[in-house]
């Protein structure tokens, strides 16, 4: 029950924490079926137990009632505390004691930092699929990772298939989603990046694919670093592209869209492709690349066999990045590790698959001509629809959580 002169209620979405670096984060809440001529989003940043700002914001109608607030200066490192919600606007209380019956959540604002490891939370984006899937597998899955207690710095949702119910709408279906109990908790107080899922963006139907950008805006895109912000935290222009970069720690990641820029022969646009392949071999700064794309890139089936007029360019640059390269991958498979060493090299790529499906990858040998051999570190099991990889710059440990479960499955590989 709200406190005696709060006037702040909990949003049905959110919060989430999204882009949380440069010495500021975004926070995006939804408000329930409101108004929103008359509600509005409140948020309050704490250090220390006291607030170092508070802010109210838009809660757009167009956007599935969403609503987005940026708090800027933050110390990076340094650990925050925060409340969101919404209220009527019109209240004679203040943001912060609208705020006070709600939920305190936590975040840290991010650093590049070749020294300093990263911890990664990994998910497929097959969020609702048949019969929920996506909720019947992953809530207990996400409980287990949340009772390991180890600290994520990083949340990424990597493509593999968002949305598969025709009469459902799909802002409905991420509310389903993230109203969920552990996943709202994760959510809240992990930063999260998210690229486009398989059937998100890629609709023929013209009617649906507005409805699908509108809710793939709504709830991925207006928290990542590539939506543009005016003074006022608003959007002031949607992107050319879907793709962009983010560091944490001694990852630099590059998140791509395999989806809207595919056509019947390439992957992925000519200016993506260069993106990639410059993101590889810069060499300005240390620490691991990791390329976060909807499906495997490397093994049977994986896009590289599939499009080959774009495989030889970015795998010739994943083999002669200075950099240890690591490849994050949504699946509508099993969830699986493998390392592949490139053809006259001593270049190994390794590929981490998260996938929520019972259907396990092709287990045959690998004879993309670009490749020596695959080392298959750890193979499918359906069971695992969770994974944490904890990346150094020496080392990458991946858990495997599974949906029932228990411990997870673990290896460590040598960067």
């Amino acid at each position: 029950m709200a406190k005696k002169n709060s006037n702040g209620v909990a949003p049905e979405v959110g919060p989430i924490v999204g882009e949380c670096s440069g010495g500021a984060v975004r926070i995006v809440v939804a408000g329930r079926q409101v108004d929103c001529q008359k509600y509005e989003g409140i948020a309050a940043v704490y250090l220390m137990h006291v607030c170092v700002s508070s802010k109210t914001f838009r809660l757009h109608a167009d956007f599935d009632r969403t609503g987005l607030v940026v708090f800027t200066g933050l110390t990076r490192t340094m650990q925050y505390h925060y409340r969101a919600g919404v209220r009527k606007k019109g209240s004679k209380n203040s943001v912060q004691q609208d705020l006070m019956s709600l939920p305190l959540y936590s975040f840290t604002v991010h650093a590049a930092d070749t020294t300093i490891p990263c911890n990664i939370n990994l998910f497929s984006n097959r969020f609702v699929g048949e019969q929920g899937l996506f909720l019947r597998q992953s809530e207990r899955g996400v409980k287990t990772l949340i009772d390991h207690k180890t600290s994520a710095d990083i949340n990424i949702f990597c493509g593999g298939t968002v949305h598969e119910d025709p009469d459902l709408p799909l802002t409905r279906v991420y509310r389903q989603v993230l109203t969920s109990p552990a996943i709202r908790n994760i959510l809240a107080n992990v930063p999260s990046l998210m690229s486009p899922g398989q059937t998100d963006l890629d609709i023929s139907d013209f009617r649906k694919q507005y409805l699908s950008h509108r809710a793939y805006q709504s709830y991925q895109a207006l928290h990542a670093p590539l939506m543009e912000l005016n003074d006022k935290g608003v959007p002031v222009d949607f992107p050319t592209h879907w793709y962009y970069q983010y560091c944490v720690g001694c990852c630099s990641f590059f998140v791509t869209d395999t989806i809207t820029e595919r056509l019947p022969n390439t992957i992925m646009s000519l200016e993506q492709q260069q993106a990639i392949v410059s993101f590889l071999t810069s060499t300005e700064d240390k620490g691991v690349r990791c390329i976060v794309m909807s499906q495997p890139f490397m093994g049977d089936g994986g896009l590289a066999k599939v499009y080959h007029r774009q495989q030889n360019a970015i795998m010739d640059a994943m083999a002669k990045s200075p950099h240890p390269v690591v490849l994050l991958c949504g699946s509508t498979n099993g969830s699986r590790v493998d390392s592949y060493q490139l053809n006259n090299t001593n270049k190994m790529i390794h590929q981490v698959c998260v996938g929520s499906m019972f259907k396990p990858f092709n287990e045959q040998t690998q004879r993309m001509p670009d490749i020596v051999g695959r080392v298959s570190v750890m193979p499918s099991n359906y069971h695992n629809t969770v994974t944490r990889c904890s990346v150094s710059p020496e080392e990458l440990t991946i858990e495997l959580f599974g949906r029932k479960g228990g411990d997870p499955q673990t290896v460590t590989i040598n960067l």
